[in-house]
């Protein structure tokens, strides 16, 4: 499970900073959040939101990754 291939001492997917594995990944969990959180698919129960308390180690990696400087400023229009 990815959660679990995160250090709770390290807080990133492959070391103590910040890495292309760690970036790969951030779009692919915003857009499960937001697909999850649509009617249709809401209605499939599948368990997974909030994404920070079902899997608090990555929440953390996405909400850490969130802070940093313009983040928001790359998202598509529709996602702000």
């Amino acid at each position: 499970m990815l959660n679990d291939n995160i250090s709770a001492d390290e807080n990133w997917l492959a070391g103590d900073k910040l890495s292309a594995a760690d970036i790969a990944i951030y779009p692919v969990v915003r857009f499960v959040e937001k697909l999850a959180a649509q009617e249709d698919v809401s209605k499939l129960n599948l368990d997974i939101l909030p994404i920070q308390e079902k899997y608090p180690k990555l929440g953390n990696l996405v909400q850490k990754i969130d802070e940093m400087p313009n983040v928001e400023s790359l998202y598509p229009p529709d996602w702000r």
